[in-house]
């Protein structure tokens, strides 16, 4: 399988070289010319609990211009850098290629003292983020967001269809943000688009509270 890895952090770069030591044909995006360099030249080390540290050697880039389609594409990038990952993809995104895009976050009030209107404490349930919940649907001191999406490019240019997980908690505290006990949701969506921003995105999603459809102008992350 052909895959291009778009960030080569810790997540991005983990996975990466995972796949290339599995005999996957892996190539990282970065947007960093320094980085790129480094990386070709030295390759990522690998450290894991009771095995001695490893070099895996990768091939990374800074631009897709000349490169062949890909089966898959890993975004694995900060949210607010995920739309323009994407778009940053499109030259080796075919018809057969999906792209999966993962998120974490967590959100807190940072002093134990701090007095907050419950009006103002994190929140979850939107169309970005708990999708079958009403917005602000569940708030608390602090906040925990995993969420995932599969996409397919019926059209690169205007037309992306995709299936989606969320879960997330809020608690009082921080350490009870575990994976215990978290609030789910799933769907299918599709997104009309130009190759700099989402137009149209609407959404199907199902939780614990029944099903909600989302409607915005936005990607999700």
């Amino acid at each position: 399988m052909r895959i291009l890895v778009v960030g080569a952090g810790a997540l991005g770069g983990t996975v990466g070289a995972l796949l290339a030591e599995s005999g996957e044909d892996v190539l990282f995006l970065e947007t960093n010319p320094a980085r790129v360099r480094l990386l070709n030249e030295t390759g990522l080390f690998i450290s894991e609990v009771g095995k001695d540290e490893r070099c895996v050697r990768i091939r990374v880039a800074s631009a897709l211009e000349g490169e062949a389609p890909v089966d898959l594409v890993f975004v694995a990038v900060k949210s607010y850098q995920t739309e323009a990952a994407v778009e940053a993809a499109m030259p080796v995104i075919g018809p057969e290629t999906w792209v999966l895009s993962l998120r974490a976050r967590t959100e807190s009030i940072v002093r134990k003292s701090d007095v907050v209107p419950y009006f103002l404490m994190p929140w979850l349930g939107s169309g970005s983020t708990l999708r079958a919940y009403p917005t602000a649907r569940f708030r608390d001191r602090h906040t925990l967001l995993l969420a995932g999406e599969i996409r397919w490019f019926p059209n690169r240019l205007g037309l992306d269809m995709a299936l989606f997980f969320d879960a997330g908690k809020v608690a009082p505290q921080r350490s009870l943000l575990t994976l215990d006990g978290m609030k789910t949701d799933y769907g299918i969506g599709v997104r009309f688009h130009t190759p700099a921003a989402t137009a149209l995105r609407v959404e199907l999603a199902k939780g614990l509270e029944g099903w909600r459809t989302v409607f915005a102008a936005s990607a999700p992350f």
